[in-house]
């Protein structure tokens, strides 16, 4: 197939940092502006019992019109993130557009997934790629705490591939294999994938079919991708051989896999995740070298040391960045809370409304100016948790693809 000719998606950051941004503050933005559109059209309110009513109808309008806008506005994450990706095609590349529709559609996703549990994809390469970047989608749906690991590891996958100087083709296939080397999750239940502490021997065996379950699924792009297909099924291998599903070592792990395996522990170590505390880039980076000639390619780990810190936070976007700095932490988990609490998020908002106008908040105690308290449940200088005793490394890269 190499006389294919290719169609090709031509990343769009700005856009897509527009759109995510968007989708972040427009519920925001509409509930704000319903809020003041209706309180200016209530009575005002005379006594105790009269600002309470007020302060209920504005909170419910609030509520309704944030959870309906960001159901909405949500719909439009999957477009965000595809905006973002710079991918070859085995043929014509498929529209964006369509694309992020079928993720965002949960019907369809969930046919497409259940075909690749079963019949699997037909086999046009074309076609399979447009249904395999739907199940990408799906991997974030499934493990949420994982979400937005597959395109941190391509991001770091092709930052070790620019270092090592592969040909552009080849740096177009590892970028698939980075992107769909956790679509294999998908038959790991999600209670197993969150689980705090050590997996049991059960739970272990259900996790290490991920990568033979994800090249199951991607086979029809197996041809076009070539060789760097392998890293799908390779990614758990270690350089001494102890690694899963076959045992290999060494120079007989595929290039690919190699590479793969040190981009999704760094990401893996530097992210939040419900049973560790991320790891600085430079605690990471320690590790990497630790490992090297064990767990990883010393020449791979060579070469993403290579890449300077200051990149890999420009590339890996602020979510990452945020977890691993403490004046910040506390503020990130808040508004994680606030984000998952609508009712916490609507009362913040019916505040702000009725700050600005004047109107005296009914909230005992509290006065005008006064910031918010934070939720009861989180403090601003409460932490993720550090990685459970009885937790090594081996249990955090199973968990996870090293990322998952």
């Amino acid at each position: 197939m190499s006389g294919t000719r290719e169609g090709r998606w031509h990343g769009r950051p700005v856009l897509s940092a527009g759109l995510r941004t968007a989708v972040f503050a427009g519920p925001i933005g509409a509930a704000v502006t319903v809020s003041i559109l209706v309180g200016t059209n209530l009575p005002d309110a005379a006594g105790t019992g009269s600002r309470l009513l007020r302060w209920a109808v504005l909170l419910v309008v609030s509520t309704g019109v944030l959870l309906a806008t960001d159901r909405l506005a949500r719909r439009l994450l999957p477009l965000a993130v595809l905006l973002k990706l710079s991918l070859a095609f085995p043929d014509d590349a498929p529209s964006r557009l369509a694309v992020a529709r079928a993720a965002a559609n949960l019907k369809e996703l969930e046919e497409r997934v259940r075909i690749a549990r079963t019949t699997g994809f037909d086999e046009q390469p074309a076609h399979a790629a447009e249904m395999i970047l739907s199940l990408v989608a799906a991997v974030e749906a499934h493990d949420r705490a994982t979400r937005g690991h597959s395109e941190r590891v391509r991001v770091y996958t092709d930052l070790i591939g620019e270092q090592m100087k592969l040909y552009p083709e080849d740096r177009d296939r590892l970028r698939w294999a980075a992107m769909v080397h956790d679509v294999g999750k998908l038959e790991v239940p999600r209670s197993v994938l969150n689980k705090p502490g050590p997996l049991d021997p059960g739970e272990l065996e259900v996790v290490r079919r991920h990568p033979e379950d994800g090249a199951r699924m991607t086979a029809p792009l197996h041809e076009w991708l070539g060789e760097w297909a392998n890293a799908i099924v390779e990614h758990h291998e270690r350089f001494d051989g102890r690694g899963y599903p076959g045992g290999r070592g060494g120079s007989t792990i595929s290039l690919g896999a190699r590479i793969v395996a040190v981009a999704d522990v760094y990401e893996t170590m530097t992210a939040t995740r419900p049973y560790h505390r991320p790891k600085s880039p430079a605690k990471a980076r320690e590790e990497l070298v630790r490992c090297a000639g064990t767990q990883f390619d010393p020449a791979v780990v060579n070469a993403f040391l290579q890449v300077s810190v200051r990149k890999l936070r420009l590339v890996s976007g602020l979510g990452p960045w945020l977890a691993q700095t403490p004046p910040l932490r506390g503020l990130r988990g808040i508004a994680t809370a606030a984000r998952r609490t609508t009712s916490a998020a609507a009362v913040m908002i019916v505040a702000v409304v009725m700050s600005v106008a004047g109107t005296p908040s009914p909230i005992p105690g509290a006065r005008r100016g006064a910031p918010a308290a934070p939720d009861a449940g989180v403090s601003a200088g409460r932490h993720a948790p550090a990685t459970t005793p009885g937790m090594t490394l081996e249990d955090l890269l199973l968990r996870f693809d090293t990322e998952g």
